[in-house]
């Protein structure tokens, strides 16, 4: 006997000299991390500052626990019992602020939004620790086997629970400074973080078994201090290498992931807690609560899975979500769809696009594109099953219509007869989803209307479809339904714009017709006056024969422009077009008219000599009208050298009222603007567009009171004007083209 408790005081002495070496190992290595933000000189202030007080106060507690074990066995709590509680405060705090600061980008605007978190648990924990001499909170300190334990009442298992949810909370922001890091910087705080999380693995497991048992010995505490060690180690070793300093993780305002392990952590805590709880009410152990709460959830999850759809549906959403490796790359995925769907521009288009990529992406052996009737507002299959035939119809007091308006997401439909969530949908839209094989069906939604539907099905039952294609699907719709309104949208403004084309070139040939029509009134005028003499009734039927070949030029004309012709390039004589002109409106017939002319070109023009003519005889008329029959008309022809470019310019003037600066800024060239109380408004617009296809410029001085000068600006023939090509391009619409 004697040297058996000979041999135990041995090992107890042996183990006793161990433990002093460790925990000042454990102390001393907590300022390894100060010494390498001193040396590499790189890290903000702030988290010297933070490194150093968590140094301070976790070699504290270390020190604190070596005082206990040298005053040696005691069987009631005294003050160093009460510190050893107490310092785990500030080590929780420090942890707390290590946590929001390590790799971030900019710590103090970490720092500032943990400023409530912080502050509410410092309060919590500082009310928790008014309690430590109350007997609630420590009810005891005992020896035995060479080791201290600190047995704690309701306020110190409450003071357990405040230290296990502030791990969790220190954990969680670890874990996600870990997530939101650059990929290409995680793998130097990998380290580091793989011995922070150790560490919280362990006082985790400490402080469960502390509210299970309502004890904590010391022991368990003089072994943390190797973890502690290990950390002090890779958190230096993080520092010296940049990877606490240079990681700069964006800070993040929201939750970027969540957190299950954090979920589980938490969850298992208020297990623990409670058990241990209801141990004290009750003469079950621990062990026996935690199993039957368990059995219990078990037995309740199974019946919720075996009965209820929604619960099945939920769990499987979840899963497919959290557990299983991605099926999709999101990213290629969505720009395969972008792209697939960039290029087309019409209805069917889109659809075949749409087919195509979603045969590639689902597998899906058949798809089905419903979409909305435009005279009914029914949702009609356009594309794959139940396009043929009979065809059935989605109408808007359907339950399945209802749902989508409501819900505005994919349904997973697995056709279960004690479904009861889709019951209403099986019931009374069963002819649609047969007719479709949708299995998987999701609405084309544009603001609060649903102009259509998408289909899936596949045969194989081995091969179901999962939430993951779901939330795919959810987002392909929507961006289908935007690319098929957009498609729509833009044929309506096509449509509209080719009526308002054709509206304004029925008015431009409504301004030539008017334009002919006033020479043949003053023939026939004159005929009617001078019915009896025979030289005016000959001038006058050379006339009408003038006005009718140049009507059927005009006619000619737009001929060419229905059928796209190129702009005429012949040879122009800027002066033969002046007396062209002048010749075409009788200007020399007109007695209140003085004509001055003075041709000084003598270059010549290459373009369409029947369009030029009908710029001039618009610029004449209107000259004229603005005159109100009385005054001069003035036209100059010049040649000129614009930056090394010989042109012609060609101007027309009145001494007739003139127009105003604002009338010219805002209205003048364009569609129906004038002055006139019997004009269109679409004579010069006409005439500059037709100068803009020869690559000229038209520009007007005026002033009012004294009347207007218009100029022509063409390239001269030498100098390779660029012209347009297509007389569309001045102005002609589409539809006369087809």
């Amino acid at each position: 006997m004697g040297f058996r408790h000979g041999r135990t005081l041995a090992r107890k002495d042996v183990s006793m000299n161990l433990e002093y070496p460790i925990l000042c190992a454990g102390a001393l290595s907590t300022l390894v991390p100060v010494m390498a933000v001193l040396i590499r000189g790189r890290s903000r202030a702030v988290m010297k500052l933070v490194t150093l007080c968590a140094a301070v106060v976790v070699s504290a507690h270390l020190l604190i626990l070596v005082r206990l074990v040298l005053l040696g066995p005691c069987h009631i709590p005294n003050p160093w019992v009460y510190a050893l509680v107490a310092s785990t405060f500030p080590v929780l705090m420090a942890g707390y602020l290590l946590s929001m600061g390590f790799g971030r980008d900019r710590p103090e605007e970490s720092f500032r939004e943990c400023r409530r978190p912080f502050i509410l648990m410092g309060i919590a924990g500082l009310v928790l620790l008014c309690f430590v001499r109350r007997p609630a909170f420590v009810i005891g300190y005992d020896w035995a086997d060479g080791r201290g334990t600190i047995h704690l009442g309701a306020v110190g298992k409450a003071y357990l629970s405040y230290l296990l949810i502030g791990i969790v909370a220190i954990g969680y922001n670890f874990e996600k400074t870990y997530r939101i890091a650059p990929t290409e910087h995680r793998y130097r705080i990998r380290l580091p973080f793989l011995g922070l999380f150790s560490l919280l693995g362990f006082l985790t497991f400490v402080l469960a078994t502390g509210m299970v048992y309502s004890s904590i010995g010391l022991g368990k505490l003089i072994v943390t201090s190797l973890p502690v060690t290990i950390v002090s180690l890779t958190v230096a070793y993080g520092y010296l290498r940049g990877a606490m300093t240079d990681v700069t993780a964006p800070v993040s305002r929201n939750v970027v992931y969540s957190s299950f392990t954090a979920l589980a952590a938490a969850l298992l805590v208020i297990a623990i807690g409670a058990a241990a709880q209801v141990a004290t009410w009750t003469r079950w152990s621990p062990d026996q609560i935690l199993i039957v709460a368990f059995a219990f959830l078990a037995v309740l999850v199974g019946v919720l899975l075996l009965f209820s759809n929604r619960f099945q549906r939920n769990v499987r959403r979840y899963i497919d979500r959290n557990f299983y490796v991605n099926r999709y790359d999101y990213r290629t995925q969505w720009s395969n769809v972008t792209e697939s769907l960039a290029l087309a521009t019409t209805r069917d288009e889109v659809l075949d696009h749409l087919t195509s990529f979603l045969q590639d992406v689902f597998m899906a052996d058949g798809i089905t594109v419903a979409l909305q009737d435009e005279m009914s507002s029914e949702i009609l299959p356009i594309r794959g099953r139940g396009a043929v035939g009979d065809r059935v119809t989605l109408s808007s007091e359907s339950p399945l219509f209802q749902r989508f308006c409501l819900e505005r997401k994919t349904l997973l439909l697995d056709r279960k007869a004690d479904d009861f969530t889709y019951i209403p949908i099986y019931a009374e839209s069963d002819r649609w989803l047969e007719a479709t094989a949708s299995q998987v069906i999701s609405p084309l939604l544009v603001g609060e209307c649903l102009i259509g539907t998408i289909g899936l099905e596949r045969r194989d039952d081995r091969d179901p479809f999962t939430f993951e294609d779901v939330a795919l699907l959810d987002n392909i719709a929507g961006h289908v339904a935007a690319t098929l309104r957009s498609v729509l949208l833009a044929s309506e403004i096509a449509e509209r714009r080719e009526m308002a084309l054709v509206s304004q070139w029925s008015s431009m040939l409504l301004h030539d017709l008017k334009n002919y029509l006033a020479p043949l009134r003053l023939v026939t005028g004159n005929l009617v006056e001078h019915k009896e003499d025979p030289e005016i009734i000959s001038a006058c039927a050379r006339d009408i024969d003038h006005v009718a070949g140049r009507m059927e030029k005009l006619i000619h004309t737009l001929s060419e422009l229905r059928n796209n012709k190129q702009l005429g390039r012949e040879t122009v004589c800027p002066n033969q077009l002046v007396h062209d002109a002048l010749s075409t409106i009788h200007a020399s017939r007109r007695p209140t008219i003085t004509v001055v002319l003075d041709l000084m070109s003598h270059q010549k023009i290459c373009g369409d000599g029947n369009m030029l003519r009908r710029v001039l005889e618009n610029l004449l008329t209107n000259a004229i009208d603005a005159m109100n029959g009385g005054g001069t008309l003035s036209v100059m022809t010049t040649d000129r050298d614009a930056k090394g470019v010989p042109q012609i310019c060609i101007e027309v003037g009145d001494t007739g009222c003139g127009m105003s600066e604002s009338f010219i800024r805002e209205r003048l060239f364009h569609p129906f603007a004038t002055t006139k109380k019997t004009g269109l408004g679409l004579g010069l617009y006409q005439c500059r567009t037709i100068v803009q296809a020869h690559g000229g410029e038209l520009t007007v001085r005026t002033e009012l009171g004294k009347g207007s000068i218009f100029r022509v600006s063409l390239s001269a023939l030498n100098s390779h004007p660029r012209m347009i090509g297509p007389v569309e391009r001045a102005g002609v619409p589409d539809a006369l083209a087809r």
